[in-house]
């Protein structure tokens, strides 16, 4: 079973959880992720929303506002695409023992993509810890790749207590970034080591598979994968665009989603270049080779590309203010890359086959 952020509207969420359950395929077992849907009760979202204001009337580092209590849905494109190419349970709207029974688990991985940072997970913090999977029952616990997404400790006292004592019951924890191996340290008490996305675990050639159907575009173009579109950045891909003498293509995700899965992994693979925001955009760059620049996207977790790209030297594909003048940078050595990414590959997947085997 496999515990993560909801696959409601986000590109990289859905593809870490199919490239996490494609190589737990590959090691010969039967994954199935818990397809968990947000639905606040009213009891505990008044609560909760009570301690916010409270805590905020007398702190001046606020916490932020909540989300809408409702239950959310996922985007019609992901169904699909998740219909097609992974197994998910039923939807649920609550973490519960009963899973591990209905779905005769025998191991629980929690990972990848931020399931550690509270502001994500305001109502299901100590699930992502699993604290619904019984100990008893003699169940493989493990994190794999689990995101604290910053490298600053956001636990509230409470929760860090909570949390402290959950991750000690796990068999083993790993997770994505550098920094989260001091924090799990420094603030849980627990060892942690480093691996890969699991996104880099798949080959280019696995995702281009998926997207054969995909029409080519002719034009040559700049992918430009914003999240957080502002004036600035919008610029800032426009005057590239205008550099090199091609086209920009500027799309997003959440309320911006407009492409299928098999569309936006066609749209990177065969863009001239990328300019993202976004981890994924980063790391899809790197699978299919393409020269990119990474806009520092701070509000969803700095931390997450000063990591990656620092595994693979390429520190200087980050522009942190779209406004100043971009220095020219080296073109990237994908043999190098390519290196690096095979020794990480093989270090994260024996990780995954020792902690289920052992």
């Amino acid at each position: 079973g496999i515990v993560t952020q909801p696959l409601l509207r986000n590109y990289g969420g859905i593809l870490q959880n199919y490239a996490l359950q494609t190589i737990l395929r590959q090691l010969g077992h039967t994954p199935i992720t818990i397809s968990y849907i947000p639905n606040t009760p009213l009891k505990l979202y008044l609560k909760v929303e009570f301690k916010r204001r409270w805590y905020n009337f007398f702190h001046s580092h606020k916490r932020p506002p909540l989300g809408s209590r409702c239950p959310l849905s996922r985007h019609p494109y992901l169904e699909a695409f998740a219909a097609k190419n992974m197994t998910l349970t039923k939807n649920v709207y609550s973490y519960s023992p009963k899973l591990i029974s209905k779905y005769g688990l025998e191991a629980v991985i929690v990972g990848s993509d931020q399931v550690w940072r509270p502001c994500y997970n305001q109502y299901v913090l100590t699930n992502m810890f699993l604290d619904f999977v019984p100990n008893k029952r003699k169940i493989k616990k493990f994190a794999y790749g689990a995101s604290f997404g910053v490298a600053d400790w956001e636990f509230t006292p409470e929760d860090s207590e909570k949390c402290r004592k959950l991750v000690q019951q796990l068999d083993y924890v790993s997770v994505r970034e550098e920094s989260g191996i001091a924090l799990c340290r420094d603030s849980l008490g627990v060892d942690a080591v480093e691996v890969l996305d699991p996104t880099l675990l798949l080959s280019a050639e696995t995702y281009g598979a998926l997207c054969t159907e995909v029409p080519q575009h002719k034009e040559r173009y700049i992918a430009a994968y914003i999240l957080d579109s502002t004036p600035e950045k919008v610029a800032f891909v426009e005057q590239e665009a205008k550099r090199k003498g091609v086209v920009c293509k500027i799309y997003g995700a959440d309320n911006r989603l407009e492409l299928t899965v098999e569309e936006w992994l066609a749209l990177l693979q065969n863009a001239e270049s990328v300019i993202t925001d976004s981890f994924h955009g980063c790391v899809f760059s790197i699978i299919f080779r393409k020269e990119f620049i990474a806009l520092i996207n701070s509000s969803r977790g700095a931390g997450r590309f000063t990591s990656l790209l620092g595994k693979f030297n390429l520190l200087d594909r980050i522009v942190e203010d779209p406004r100043q003048d971009l220095p020219p940078s080296k073109p990237i050595d994908w043999n190098k890359i390519e290196t690096i990414l095979k020794s990480w590959q093989e270090f994260s997947i024996n990780y995954i086959n020792n902690a289920l085997r052992n």
